[in-house]
């Protein structure tokens, strides 16, 4: 499992899961598609059973959201084409459907990260995009706004429809983080700041293609020249604690491949506040060795705007 978000959705939380093709626990004859499972919190931090129908078959690299005063939890998901889907349930078993939004020709879509609602009369909505097409070499982050999770959604601002790719060239005013990809985006109120975790490609000088590090940005616009970085970077690397056993549940050939897998990679963390405390969940390993990759957990002691803050101290 790569691609998870921590969700609340009417008092319970939930760990939202974009299942790949190959991932263990594929219950679609290797098809992807989109679930989620309960999840309890502290101090148990408990994985729980699927909770939700089966939706989105044959969609991926997915996030997810919830619109608190409609009750109603969203899923965005791509096929690695123009084209991102989204998904609403009020219940979880009873998903509705709909084109988010479509990139320009020739543009790939990846993971992506939605975040609001903002104090932003013209953005309360964002959605970070991965995207491969665009200027530049690799993955970049670009951006796109809607009034609601409903839509509908416009990619970086554009005001010229018949030339969207310059629109989210990475000039001042345009929508655009720049080389980067794994986003996760969250507007916090307290500071007026959109807040997001990414990875760079690669992290390491020198590293290889999945030596990733989770890094922290934040912007009070979203366009590009705005970013902040963290001087916390890297927020989150690959180290022994990785390995550390949180279930006590699993078998012992799990515990053994565990403790000696190759371990290169932290990336694709998203993240809830619940109770007072901050779960993140993230993928760790390499994403070559392990296909099934492999999901840690992480909890921060205090609030959402607590962690924000902490990532940017006043000096």
């Amino acid at each position: 499992m790569t691609e998870t978000t921590p969700i609340v959705f009417n008092g319970s939380l939930y760990r939202f899961e974009s299942v790949r093709a190959h991932n263990w626990n594929n219950t679609m004859d290797g098809k992807p598609y989109l679930r989620l499972r309960a999840q309890s919190g502290p101090p148990a931090w408990q994985t729980g059973p699927i909770a939700s129908s089966v939706f989105g078959v044959g969609w991926m690299l997915a996030c997810a959201v919830v619109d608190v005063p409609r009750s109603t939890v969203y899923a965005f998901a791509s096929q690695e084409g123009q084209q991102i889907a989204v998904f609403s349930s009020q219940n979880l078993q009873t998903w509705t459907n709909a084109t988010a939004i479509t990139l320009p020709a020739g543009i790939k879509t990846f993971n992506t990260a939605v975040g609001g609602p903002s104090t932003q009369a013209t953005a309360p909505y964002a959605m970070a995009i991965e995207t491969l097409g665009f200027a530049g070499s690799g993955f970049q982050i670009v951006f796109a706004t809607a009034p609601t999770l409903a839509g509908p959604w416009t990619l970086g601002g554009a005001t010229d429809a018949a030339s969207p790719v310059q629109s989210v060239s990475p000039s001042p005013g345009n929508l655009v983080f720049g080389p980067g990809s794994c986003p996760a985006l969250r507007f916090d109120a307290a500071s007026g700041y959109w807040h997001m975790l990414y990875t760079p490609n690669p992290t390491v000088p020198g590293g290889g293609y999945r030596t990733w590090q989770i890094y922290a940005a934040r912007s009070k616009t979203l366009a590009a020249g705005s970013w902040e970085l963290s001087p916390q970077n890297p927020i989150l690397v690959a180290d022994a604690v990785d390995r550390q056993i949180h279930n006590e549940e699993l078998p012992e050939d799990v515990r053994t491949w565990a403790a000696n897998t190759t371990n290169l990679n932290n990336s694709d963390a998203d993240l809830v506040e619940f109770e007072g405390h901050v779960l993140f969940v993230l993928n760790w390993g390499d994403q070559r060795s392990t296909p099934t990759n492999s999901l840690a957990m992480a909890v921060y002691n205090g609030t959402l705007a607590a962690f924000w803050q902490s990532l940017y101290p006043i000096v």
